[in-house]
């Protein structure tokens, strides 16, 4: 939990030590798998993309199994991240479509709209504007019921890139005024945590690791 928390606030440093140390510590597949999601997501953040598809390939389904439905639909949704960063548009496809699938069956509505979010950005790799606007609408109502802020943001950004690419001024200007609003917000909550010392927490690792 440490280190999830030094991931959201940008201290990857802090991060890598900790979810390392988590790794090392895991007993259970779960455990293990739930800590590599989250070094997927750091490598991703820090483009360290060779270590991010490391981490992917020794969390496949057919290598670490788990009963745990939303554990499984993480890691397709992951594959369909790294997918999409290796510019593997018809892969990206299939997985993030299968972690739809999966997410909407369990009603698991953060995975969900991330998975949806991803297969916004993917669309637009592969030039099918008109489907990213469609999905990333998608992402954004349901990113807004849950509510997640950073999932709003990405969507608000994928129909701003997608506005200008079709020529949608005016509401490519409404998705830029949304986007500075959630942009304010953020630094604003940001700088409320980081200044609290309590946050100091995050880098306890010492009686952990004796």
């Amino acid at each position: 939990m440490l280190g999830m928390c030094a991931l959201q606030f940008g201290y990857y440093d802090v991060a890598e030590s900790q979810l390392n140390l988590a790794y090392r510590l895991s007993l259970t597949n779960e455990s293990t798998i739930f800590v590599s999601l989250n070094m997927a997501l750091l490598y991703f953040r820090r483009q360290r993309f060779q270590e991010m598809a490391a981490i992917v390939q020794r969390i496949r389904p057919d290598i670490t199994h788990t009963d745990h439905v939303g554990l499984r639909c993480a890691v397709v949704v992951v594959q369909g991240l790294l997918a999409f960063v290796e510019r593997r548009g018809a892969d990206a496809k299939m997985l993030l479509r299968n972690g739809l699938q999966l997410s909407n069956e369990e009603d698991l509505n953060q995975l969900m709209a991330v998975a949806l979010m991803l297969m916004a950005k993917n669309c637009a790799g592969l030039n099918e504007f008109h489907d990213v606007v469609k999905v990333a609408k998608t992402a954004y109502d349901l990113a807004e019921k849950i509510p997640d802020q950073t999932l709003q943001a990405a969507a608000v950004t994928s129909l701003s890139e997608v506005y200008a690419l079709l020529g949608d001024f005016p509401n490519q200007s409404n998705a830029v005024a949304c986007l500075q609003r959630f942009s304010q917000r953020e630094h604003q909550e940001t700088t409320l945590v980081r200044q609290n010392p309590k946050l100091n927490v995050i880098q306890w690792t010492e009686a952990v690791a004796q």
